[in-house]
């Protein structure tokens, strides 16, 4: 067994994994190394989300949730900026075809003001089909939310633990953590090949443990405690339409009045200009992404229906394909689950659901406080030794989108290697449906001219 010591080591390679890695690594320079099980990051939990960021109205004031999704907004645009990660401020506008609908509305713009989000704003019907023409003319109003953002939901969290990588971190995929142990002053974990493999178990310490376990977040959990609490998963079903979609669905994603147990289902054009439906909200069991099955066939025309209901024209449109995707809610409360017990150097950072995309810059800043103060408790040095190279930040923006696609296309096995890699972060699958089916179209619009 080879054993290495690190300041830090963040387990789980999703949006938020990978948002606390980059933290950690560039803003605290701290020496980290990320362990994700699946052999590609973004493959669980992260993988079948809508690329839609919202805001932090959506949520109850008062809850750590609510103070990520502020912190992650403030955040979100200049880092998505920096990195060139692709976005849109597009807002999203919750359309009413029914008195009942309207009624909702009505209710929801109330909780939103109420909520600390003063740009929420009813529309009459005319100002709804003025923004989106394209929607039923049985409208009835709509309330936009002018704060929320289309974008791309794999390169960003790429893009986070491409930034990290390039300032030191360490990125291991395909191992996971087998066993954990608090031993002199330091956390001892075991990883394992996730499959079997040659080589066999590695030891590594380090002086926190950041545990981003998404949908298997009580498991890693019970690693070293009883866990406080149980992940109980949602799935989401989405559809994807075909090219022919694109010209009828305006920027501005259309949602339905929110529920309450979901926010409904949208109809939204991606970053990469796929026009897409859904999500559902079906409580599950599994915990493993894909889910095993497809979309049952009455949740395809469901979908279908929802969306043509909001935008008729989409009947003429043709269904490309479909994701599905899990939601780690848990048993406590709607609310996520951060935080480390007292005189610990384990930091929880459990139960992210739905919201995951939106506040995981706000969720790596809340992190990065405990593991502050984690560092602090275990009466170690003031400050983590300097990383190498003198603590100098490099940043490299990922390269342009008709780049990114053409290493899509000609690599030809689903991957992509962002420019010429002089960090040496390497091939990277696309594991979300919603980004391949994205460079899938910028490559048709490349032969066409037509690309974004």
């Amino acid at each position: 067994m080879v054993r290495r010591t690190w300041d830090a080591v963040v387990v789980g390679g999703g949006v938020v994994g990978c948002a606390v890695l980059r933290e950690l690594t560039v803003r605290r320079g701290w020496r980290c190394l990320l362990v994700e099980r699946q052999p590609h990051l973004v493959a669980g939990a992260s993988a079948g989300n809508t690329g839609i960021a919202c805001t932090a109205s959506d949520v109850a004031t008062g809850t750590v949730e609510h103070a990520c999704l502020s912190e992650g907004a403030r955040l979100n645009l200049p880092a998505w900026t920096e990195l060139n990660v692709p976005h849109r401020p597009t807002g999203s506008m919750y359309a009413a075809f029914d008195a009942d609908g309207l009624s909702r509305l009505e209710a929801e713009l109330e909780m939103r003001r109420a909520r600390g989000d003063p740009d929420a704003a009813l529309l009459t019907a005319a100002e709804a089909r003025a923004r989106e023409p394209a929607l039923a003319p049985s409208v009835l109003g709509a309330l936009l939310v002018a704060g929320e953002v289309t974008v791309d939901p794999w390169l960003a969290p790429i893009a986070y633990a491409r930034h990290a990588h390039e300032n030191g971190a360490t990125i291991q995929r395909g191992r996971e953590v087998a066993a954990a142990a608090w031993e002199g002053g330091r956390w001892r974990l075991t990883l394992s090949p996730a499959e079997a493999e040659a080589e066999g178990p590695e030891v590594v310490e380090a002086s926190v443990v950041v545990a981003c376990g998404g949908l298997l977040g009580d498991a890693l959990e019970a690693l070293h405690r009883r866990p406080p609490f149980a992940i109980k998963p949602r799935r989401g079903d989405f559809l994807l339409f075909d090219g022919s979609a694109r010209a009828l669905v305006g920027a501005t994603p259309v949602g339905q009045p929110p529920g309450d147990v979901s926010r409904g289902v949208y109809v939204w054009r991606s970053a990469l200009g796929v026009v897409a439906c859904g999500p559902t909200a079906e409580p599950v069991r599994e915990v493993e992404m894909p889910p095993r099955e497809e979309a049952r066939p009455e949740v395809r025309a469901a979908l279908l229906d929802a969306a043509c209901a909001a935008v008729p024209q989409l009947r003429e449109a043709g269904v490309a394909g479909s994701y599905s995707g899990l939601r780690p809610g848990c048993d406590l409360s709607a609310d996520y689950q951060i935080g480390r017990a007292e005189g610990s150097s384990w930091v929880t950072v459990g139960a992210i659901r739905s919201t995951g995309l939106t506040g995981a810059l706000g969720i790596a800043r809340r992190a990065a406080a405990l593991c502050d103060e984690a560092w602090r408790e275990s009466g170690a040095a003031a400050e983590p030794p300097p990383p190498p190279g003198g603590g100098a930040v490099r940043t490299t923006p990922l390269p342009p989108l008709h780049e990114i696609a053409a290493s899509y296309r000609a690599r030809a096995d689903g991957s992509v290697v962002f420019g010429a890699d002089e960090a040496g972060f390497g091939p990277h699958l696309v594991t979300h449906p919603l980004t391949a089916a994205g460079l899938d179209a910028q490559l048709a619009g490349m032969l066409r001219g037509t690309a974004l």
